[in-house]
């Protein structure tokens, strides 16, 4: 049962709901943000995802956690219950960053004047 802090959640100011997620036990959610902020704070989560979302699903894939995804309601209680290796995870998400920085990087590089035709 959700507390009565997370229950009316989305009334809440960006900044109270970034904090409830900040102070959580656990975090299920079905929003890509939610999922961002469960791991960002390192919080056990699940997923709802029944029509698997390319964005939820390619950010767990990428971190390994597509076994925290849940196509069922019912399934939330054993995800939950399913330990993270967070160091495993933040070496992922390290790797993740630095790749996409690397390719914002390149991307916004002026060219050379040899590459000009």
């Amino acid at each position: 049962a959700l507390s009565s802090a997370a229950s009316d959640v989305y009334k809440r100011q960006p900044q109270q709901w970034v904090a409830l997620l900040a102070s959580a036990e656990e975090v299920v959610t079905n929003s890509f943000h939610g999922l961002c902020f469960a791991v960002l704070f390192r919080r056990p989560f699940a997923v709802l995802c029944p029509e698997r979302s390319p964005r939820q699903m390619s950010l767990l894939r990428r971190l390994g956690l597509e076994a925290h995804c849940a196509s069922r309601p019912e399934e939330v209680e054993a995800i939950l219950a399913r330990p993270i290796d967070w160091p495993a995870v933040a070496a992922r998400l390290e790797a993740f960053r630095a790749a996409s920085l690397a390719f914002l990087q390149e991307a916004l590089e002026p060219r050379t004047q040899k590459e000009s035709p």
